[in-house]
């Protein structure tokens, strides 16, 4: 388990980092241990700096920030 959890969580980086993404969320389990508890508290965190799994069987995950922007008031753009 601690094994493929960080094999996925370097692929996340991987990808996060190769699209442009800079922070992640630390996704903590219902019943994660004060440690991971923690890291998500302090979330968003850099890319990089922290990742799972903090300990033996962590189940913990990291998810990207993205920002979506500011949507336009009023909908689509007018052709005037």
């Amino acid at each position: 388990n601690t094994e493929m959890a960080r094999a996925t969580s370097a692929a996340s980086e991987q990808t996060y980092g190769d699209a442009g993404i800079t922070q992640v969320e630390w996704l903590a389990e219902d019943d994660a241990c004060p440690e991971c508890e923690a890291l998500a508290a302090d979330s968003p965190l850099d890319l990089g700096s922290d990742s799972p799994p903090d300990h033996p069987n962590c189940r913990c995950a990291i998810s990207p920030v993205v920002d979506l922007g500011t949507p336009e008031a009023g909908g689509e753009e007018s052709s005037e």
